[in-house]
């Protein structure tokens, strides 16, 4: 298998802030265990104040994913920066979409990014995910990486 990551495009990068704003407005739902009523301004604030210049924002690279067939599997967002002297590649967003999943791409795609990485100078790589989600996490020890920290809470009623 053979996974394959093509640029996005400004059309691909609206259809995807417009649906990675509500997927993220829902993973803060299930994180802080609330209603989470938000507009679609306030559902998009993260991404607008992360990428203002949509995909041509510096530092940063939008993908599509594709199958060695041409079947769109999933997309990816990392961006780059240098935090303690040392060159970091942060994973912002990595979806395979379901109809794909438990084929190994995820598992290609976090090899391929890590290769990206190396031939990039890069001295690091981050990415956060939330608690709920297990089968991100698994993921992500198989391909080696392990907490830096961990944020905790408590709800308080």
């Amino acid at each position: 298998m053979t996974t394959q990551w093509i640029e996005m495009n400004t059309e691909q990068f609206l259809a995807y802030a417009a649906h990675s704003s509500v997927g993220y407005a829902n993973d803060i739902q299930l994180t802080y265990k609330q209603p989470l009523d938000l507009t679609p301004a306030q559902q998009s604030w993260s991404m607008d104040q992360l990428l203002p210049q949509g995909v041509d924002t510096p530092n940063h690279y939008l993908f599509t994913l594709h199958s060695t067939e041409g079947e769109n599997i999933g997309l990816l967002w990392f961006g780059t920066y240098e935090e303690y002297s040392v060159k970091t590649l942060f994973i912002y967003d990595l979806e395979i979409y379901p109809r794909a999943q438990r084929r190994g791409h995820a598992t290609e795609v976090m090899d391929m990014i890590e290769r990206w990485a190396v031939a990039n100078d890069i001295g690091r790589l981050e990415l956060n995910v939330f608690a709920h989600n297990h089968a991100a996490q698994a993921l992500y020890h198989a391909c080696g990486l392990a907490p830096y920290e961990i944020t905790m809470g408590k709800q308080l009623d």
